[in-house]
């Protein structure tokens, strides 16, 4: 295609999807009554009231509190979002009426990203419940939890020791001993994850219709970012999972979270080794 035609290609698509995404916020109604807060701006919304780079957030929320009391709301791009300022409003509503409110959000670049299979961002269905399920068998109790106290011991032992000798490191001796591959990846993951849920840094999460257009159109740069911080996440819990696996194929494995898991898995299945793809899954993702 000439440049010309491109150019003007490009056009003709950006004026179709604005005047989309204007034509759903201008009817777009909410059917829930919302907090109170600022009122919003044809189209933008709030996007105005939202906290400013050198501000921290909290800082920024302070005046909503003042204003508006221990819950408020803005509206951004026709997505509305609900700000708790105090934490006992926190519990009552995320706590005591957790069945009707403990979805988590959906962001559109966070699910590009593949964030979707993270306990952490489950929604409360069958899924959630037996990756929750499992946790609770090893760790979720005291009890349980109690069977990890010696190596927790013996790591804060080989910490303190390494941060007396070498106190300008103590930050580094805090991750792992020393250079290690698996926790370095696991950090970028955690990084990414963090970043991929800041609501509407991404152009796909303010404005969704730039969904549908094609790769080279200015704007859609997040696409490359979300396919390298996915093959990151996977990364993050497929290399963890197949080093135990192998260390326990060598009979030179630790008791560990997964290990455990992977043994009575196979004990209940008559030692296959080959588990089933949805309880492999919920292992390796909830390790």
């Amino acid at each position: 295609m000439a440049p010309g035609l491109t150019l003007q290609a490009g056009y003709v698509a950006l004026l179709v999807v604005g005047l989309l995404i204007i034509r759903k916020l201008l009817k777009q109604k909410s059917i829930y009554r919302l907090p109170p807060g600022p009122k919003p701006l044809p189209v933008i919304g709030n996007v105005l009231d939202l906290p400013p780079k050198a501000v921290p957030e909290f800082k920024h929320w302070f005046k909503h509190k003042d204003t508006y009391g221990p819950i408020s709301s803005i509206t951004v791009m026709g997505l509305p979002m609900i700000i708790f300022h105090d934490k006992e409003a926190a519990h009552s509503v995320m706590g005591k009426r957790a069945q009707k409110t403990s979805a988590r959000p959906q962001l559109n670049f966070a699910t590009l990203c593949g964030v979707e299979n993270f306990l952490i961002t489950h929604q409360y269905n069958d899924k959630y419940r037996k990756h929750r399920k499992l946790v609770h068998q090893k760790i979720g109790t005291k009890g349980l939890s109690a069977g990890f106290q010696p190596i927790q011991e013996k790591e804060a032992l080989q910490f303190v020791l390494q941060t007396f000798n070498d106190p300008d490191n103590m930050m580094v001796y805090l991750k792992t001993k020393g250079p290690d591959p698996l926790v370095e990846l696991i950090e970028h993951a955690m990084d990414n994850l963090s970043l991929a849920f800041v609501p509407l840094s991404w152009a796909i999460d303010a404005v969704p219709a730039i969904e549908y257009l094609p790769d080279w159109f200015p704007g859609t740069s997040y696409r490359k970012t979300a396919r390298t911080w996915k093959a990151t996440n996977e990364a993050a819990a497929e290399l963890p999972y197949a080093f135990v696996k192998r260390q326990m194929a060598l009979k030179a494995h630790q008791p560990s979270y997964v290990s455990d898991l992977l043994q009575q898995t196979m004990s209940q299945k008559g030692n296959n080794v080959d588990l089933d793809p949805i309880d492999e899954e919920a292992i390796k993702w909830t390790a």
